[in-house]
C-alpha cells in the first residue's frame, strides 16, 4: 500500500524514515495532534519475524495513553517472574511488585513484527498509510527545513526523523558518527516448543561452568524465544568495518545443536520441537555521537544499538518516539519555541548511555565465572521495567526535597468520583499538558483555574468540593505534597514542574520551555 497524508502545506510537514515501532509510534503521536507529516519504509510490508519480544511497563503504559496497549494485552502473555539456575539449582527467582502507582507490572511477552502490526493499524485510522517500498536517497538542508530525495521525489518538510535502523541511511547523509563496537562473536537464536515441567510464564536463565542459556516464553502455546553465545561452531564475522547489528541468516544453528545445548543446562528432561526461528545474530554497542544534525534527528536504533540483555532496545525506540513527538508537534505548532526541540537528545541520551554501559558489561562477562556471573545475574538479568528512568538532570523543581521531582515519571493512582475510583492515568490521557491541584476546597482553585485555561493545560482539581476526592491523601503523599499543591504533567506523563497553589503562574510558566 502506498500513500501519503494530506496537508495544504508541504512547509509543515514532517517526514518520517522508518516503519517499525519507533517511527510509527512517532507517527501516531503526531497524527493525534494534526501534524502534517509522511512515513515511508524500504520494506514492502511488516517483516515475517520480530527481533524483539519484549515489552516493559512503562512501553505498556505510554501504549494505554496512545489507545493501543487493548490489543497487545489480549494478544500477549504477561511473564510473571524470572527463575536463575547455577550449577542446575536454582539461585534466584524474581516476582512481580503489584503497585497502584504502576498499573502493568509484568513484562508482556510479545513479538514485535505483532507490535507493528496493531500501530500500523491504529495510524492507518488515523488517516496515515505508511508508504510501503519507498527509498531515502539523500538530503540537504538549512535553516528553513530539509529537502529529502527519495525514490522518484523530492520532498521539502520542516523536520525528518530517522527511525530507520542501526544500518541509517538518513544518519549517513546527515553526517553523524555511529562510534562503537562490534562483539568479536555471533549471538544463537531459536524460536521453538518447549516441553518441559517448569512453568510457562516465566523467563529463565540457565548457567553451567562457562556457559549460559537465555529464555524468555512468547505468546504461543509452550514456544520460548533463547539465546547463547556462538553455539554454532565455525560462525564467523563480518570482516569489512560495516554496522552489522541484527540477522545474520547464513550463520543459523540448526534444531539438533540447540536440543543438544539446551539438555546441558536445563536440570530436568526437556524437548525442542516445530522451530519458528533458528538463526545466529551479529550484536554491536553503539551510540550516536548526537541525536540531531539541523533539522534531522535520530531516533531508536539509528541512535543507538546494544545487546538485548533485560529487552530495552524497541522499548527505549518507542520512548525516544514518545519523548520527541508532542515536542516536534508543540514546535510545528507554534506553541512553543524551537529551543524546545533541544532538549530532546540532552534527556535520551543519558539514558542510552546508561543502558550501553550496563548492556555491554553484561555481554563481556557473559561466559564470566560463577562468582563475577552470579553478581551480573543479580545487577543486570533482574528486568529492568523502563518506570525509573528520568529527566532531573534537564528539569528543574521548587520543591526538589521530595522524592518525586521535575523530570520524574508521574506515577498512576486513584482517585474518587461519584461514579467509583478513577485511575490517574484516565485523567491524563490526551495529547497535551494536564495539572492536579490537590486543594482543601474550591475557595483556592478560582485564579488557578483562570491561569490553566490562558496556558491550555487540563486542570484537574482534587479535594473536598471538587470533582474528585483524594481517599486517606494516599495520592498526594504520591506526588511528594504534605499540604495544597500543584503539579504541572507533560504530555508524555513525566513531571514538568511541582509548587504550592501560590505558585501557580511560576509553575504553569514551565509549559512554555516545555
Amino acid at each position: 500500500m502506498v500513500g501519503r497524508a494530506a496537508t495544504a502545506h508541504n512547509q509543515e510537514m514532517i517526514l518520517i524514515v522508518g516503519a517499525g515501532p519507533t517511527g510509527l509510534v512517532l507517527a501516531i503521536e503526531l497524527a493525534r495532534r494534526k501534524v502534517p507529516l509522511r512515513i515511508i519504509e524500504k520494506s514492502s510490508q511488516v517483516a515475517a519475524r520480530g527481533r524483539a519480544v519484549g515489552v516493559q511497563s512503562r512501553t505498556q503504559e505510554i501504549f494505554e495513553a496512545m489507545s493501543v496497549l487493548q490489543l497487545p494485552i489480549r494478544l500477549g502473555l504477561p511473564v510473571v517472574g524470572e527463575t536463575h539456575y547455577q550449577e542446575g539449582k536454582p539461585v534466584r527467582s524474581t516476582q512481580p511488585v503489584v503497585s497502584t502507582t504502576a498499573p502493568y507490572p509484568n513484562l508482556l511477552a510479545l513479538e514485535q513484527n505483532v507490535i507493528e502490526q496493531t500501530l500500523v493499524q491504529h495510524l492507518n485510522k488515523l488517516g496515515v498509510p505508511v508508504e510501503w517500498g519507498r527509498r531515502f536517497e539523500g538530503l540537504q538542508q538549512n535553516d528553513q527545513g530539509v529537502q529529502a530525495q527519495l525514490d522518484g521525489e523530492s520532498l521539502q518538510v520542516d523536520y525528518l526523523v530517522a527511525c530507520d535502523g542501526a544500518n541509517s541511511a538518513v544518519r549517513q547523509a546527515a553526517g553523524i558518527a555511529f562510534p562503537g563496537k562490534a562483539y568479536p562473536y555471533l549471538f544463537s537464536l531459536a524460536d521453538v516448543a518447549v516441553d518441559w515441567e517448569l512453568p510457562l510464564n516465566r523467563s529463565y536463565l540457565f548457567r553451567r561452568g562457562q556457559q549460559t542459556l537465555g529464555m524468555l516464553p512468547v505468546a504461543r502455546p509452550n514456544h520460548f524465544r533463547m539465546w547463547t553465545k556462538d553455539l554454532r561452531v565455525g560462525a564467523t564475522l563480518p570482516e569489512d568495518g560495516s554496522v552489522r547489528h541484527g540477522f545474520v541468516d547464513d550463520q543459523a544453528p540448526g534444531l539438533e545443536e540447540f536440543q543438544e545445548f539446551v539438555s546441558q543446562l536445563v536440570p530436568q528432561p526437556v524437548r525442542l520441537s516445530s522451530p519458528r526461528m533458528l538463526c545466529s545474530y551479529q550484536i554491536e554497542c553503539r551510540l550516536a555521537e548526537r541525536y540531531r544534525e539541523g533539522r534531522v534527528f535520530l531516533a531508536g536504533d539509528a541512535a543507538h544499538v546494544h545487546a538485548p540483555t533485560g529487552f530495552q532496545g524497541m522499548n527505549m525506540g518507542i520512548q525516544d518516539a514518545y519523548n520527541l513527538g508532542w515536542k516536534l508537534a508543540r514546535v510545528v505548532q507554534d506553541q512553543s519555541a524551537p529551543e524546545l526541540l533541544d532538549t530532546y537528545e540532552r534527556e535520551r541520551r543519558p539514558i542510552a548511555q546508561e543502558v550501553l554501559l550496563q548492556t555491554d558489561e553484561a555481554v563481556e562477562n557473559f561466559e564470566a565465572p560463577r562468582s563475577v556471573g552470579q553478581q551480573l545475574m543479580e545487577q543486570y538479568n533482574v528486568p529492568w521495567w523502563q518506570l525509573e528512568f528520568h529527566y532531573r538532570a534537564a528539569q528543574s523543581d521548587e520543591l526538589s526535597d521530595s522524592c518525586l521531582q521535575a523530570g520524574d515519571r508521574a506515577p498512576d493512582g486513584e482517585v474518587l468520583s461519584s461514579h467509583g475510583l478513577i485511575r490517574v492515568f484516565q485523567l491524563l490521557r490526551g495529547s497535551d499538558y494536564n495539572a492536579l491541584a490537590f486543594v482543601e476546597g474550591r475557595s483556592s482553585l478560582r485564579q488557578v483555574q483562570a491561569l490553566a485555561r490562558r496556558s491550555g493545560i487540563c486542570l484537574h482539581p482534587i479535594g473536598p468540593g471538587t470533582v474528585y476526592t483524594d481517599p486517606g491523601n494516599a495520592l498526594r503523599s504520591n506526588y511528594g505534597l504534605t499540604e495544597e499543591g500543584l503539579v504541572l504533567i507533560r504530555p508524555d506523563g513525566y513531571v514538568a514542574a511541582r509548587g504550592r497553589l501560590s505558585e501557580a503562574a511560576q509553575v504553569f510558566a514551565k509549559v512554555e520551555v516545555g
